[in-house]
């Protein structure tokens, strides 16, 4: 059955079947290998003192788009492709069991920025708006005297989504070639010397190296013809945006001829040949609409592959010849091998650019004066449990992430063991900065240097409709529960003794202490997904509506 039958037409079907939490509960599942010896303990990082006075010390954070956690830190099985990063752990706290919310992006932005989970911001998808009843970060510090600025790499967290109340100035990196991290730097360091340096800052800064498409890559082009005409010869990929070519088509019927271009000519090599998938295709004018597609696969509903040539069957419906826009977002198709090489290059540029930001700070007298977070909003898969990219699955690769505190004063080369999600991050800096200043007994209640019990699970969601299957999974004490909503699938991990989640223990539930508690709290994480049940597509633009409507969902 394909993605949009699935998914049905009308209003958006409820995410949850009736009979989901009962058929959780009723188990089934292979037998598991047999569990591994215990990993080592952890060693925790000394203990923060009894309060660090914060107030006023400038805020940085670094956020890496779709960077994994294991891509940070050789002690969490990484690459050492950050020394930088490794650097900057050793002068303050890591947080090893740093998790996101959801593994897309707006909605984890929205969740760092406010505090809150999806249910309660709003935001469950790329292409919605953030309400402006959400308090958010910037507005929060803003308000307690701070100069504000950010520098946004993904256009997912940009002005056209809501995201730029509380800027005193936001610069959005989507201007035509895309975010490459140098000029994001750039910007970032040109603002540090212009600010109004009476006041201390909030500086928030987003990079795309580790999101497809790699910018750094180069990429094929592409031959637009109209009825064997050129209408011109553009970049495949226009970074993280949209890509418009201006057609002028008389009535009636045309041909658009699409051709991959490898350094100036149609790739020919059949055995090797250079794909591109294209999503979002439509045309500026209503008068001008595509009936049918020739020589692209079937694809996801979302994005469309092609190889080398396809042809797009575009009909004018109006008596005259009609100018408008050709517009599309196009990515290239990588291998396995390429996505690996590409993202290990990409978070090697991350690392860099961190460098530079805190080379910056060093520089203009600031490092001791400035608190530092290095985080990122989701994972990436990269061929574990057989996924790639991060809109199909719920495993620690896609929704562990990297989080880094330093904090002028405060603990170094420490290691948090106890779990922490992106809305403890917003709860943290809140405390450090602004209403009590410092690190007491309440504000570690909510951002803790120590491996005491956390008393409320991690939870994080799948929502439509990015997310291929509407999942959810709950962590508690170690123990993991991953449920899938359409598909019945239910798994159970100890984390502890089995990280890359290579056995599923559902089938040995009844001997695990945590199960017996986790019942309870199945169905805080089916609530979350329930909430998604009322999304409609009134009020969303006709950018965003044609993306939906092409998955299957309608008003």
């Amino acid at each position: 059955m394909s993605r949009a039958s699935r998914v049905g037409r009308g209003r958006v079907r409820r995410l949850l079947l009736g009979g989901a939490i009962a058929a959780l509960l009723a188990g089934c599942g292979e037998e598991p290998e047999p569990p591994r010896p215990p990993a080592p303990p952890r060693v925790v990082g000394p203990a923060v003192r009894s309060s660090i006075d914060a107030r006023g010390m400038n805020l940085l954070v670094i956020l890496s788009d779709t960077h994994r956690a294991d891509f940070t830190s050789p002690q969490d099985g990484g690459r050492q492709l950050t020394p930088t990063l490794e650097l900057l752990a050793r002068d303050g706290i890591r947080f090893p069991h740093a998790y996101t919310i959801t593994p897309t992006s707006a909605p984890s932005y929205a969740s760092l920025l406010s505090g809150l989970h999806p249910e309660h911001h709003g935001l469950f998808y790329n292409e919605q708006s953030l309400s402006p009843e959400i308090p958010l970060l910037s507005e929060q510090l803003r308000a307690d005297g701070y100069t504000t600025a950010a520098v946004i790499g993904n256009g997912y967290c940009s002005a056209r989504y809501g995201f730029d109340r509380g800027w005193d100035w936001c610069w959005n990196g989507l201007d035509g070639t895309g975010s490459y991290g140098p000029g994001l730097t750039d910007r970032a360091i040109d603002w540090l010397d212009r600010r109004d340096s009476s006041k201390p800052f909030f500086l928030f800064t987003t990079y795309m190296e580790c999101h497809v498409p790699f910018l750094f890559e180069p990429v094929p082009n592409l031959l637009v013809e109209r009825n064997g005409e050129a209408m011109g010869a553009v970049r495949a990929e226009n970074g993280h945006g949209n890509t418009s070519v201006p057609i002028r088509f008389p009535p009636g019927e045309s041909v658009l001829d699409l051709r991959v271009l490898e350094n100036g000519v149609v790739a020919a090599d059949p055995q090797n040949p250079s794909q591109i998938r294209l999503a979002l295709i439509r045309f500026g004018d209503a008068r001008v609409q595509a009936e049918s597609f020739e020589g692209f696969d079937e694809g996801d509903g979302y994005f469309r592959r092609i190889d080398r040539h396809a042809k797009i069957h575009v009909r004018n419906s109006s008596s005259d010849s009609t100018s408008t826009a050709f517009v599309f977002r196009a990515v290239k198709d990588y291998s396995n091998e390429e996505m690996q090489s590409n993202y290990e290059r990409g978070v090697r540029s991350m690392d860099r650019e961190v460098g530079r930001l805190l080379a910056a700070l060093e520089a203009r007298g600031l490092t001791e004066s400035t608190v530092v977070v290095f985080l990122a909003d989701h994972g990436e898969m990269l061929g574990e449990h057989d996924a790639w990219g991060h809109l199909k699955e719920l495993y620690e690769e896609d929704i562990r992430i990297p989080l880094v505190l330093r904090i002028p004063g405060g603990p170094r080369g420490g290691v948090a063991d106890r779990p922490v999600d992106l809305t403890d991050v917003h709860g943290a800096l809140r405390r450090l900065l602004a209403e009590t200043g410092e690190f007491d007994a309440e504000a570690q209640r909510f951002f803790p240097f120590d491996d005491g019990a956390r008393t409320t699970p991690i939870r994080v969601a799948a929502y439509p409709p990015e997310m291929v299957d509407r999942r959810y999974a709950v962590i508690w004490r170690g123990t993991k529960l991953l449920v899938d909503a359409d598909e019945d699938r239910r798994e159970m991990y100890d984390l502890r003794m089995d990280p890359q989640e290579r056995r599923n223990l559902w089938d040995r539930r009844a001997a695990s202490p945590e199960w017996h508690e986790m019942r309870g709290l199945v169905e805080a994480g089916a609530q979350a997904l329930r909430v998604a049940e009322t999304l409609s597509l009134d009020g969303l633009s006709e950018e965003a509506k044609a993306q939906l409507e092409a998955l299957g969902y309608t008003n």
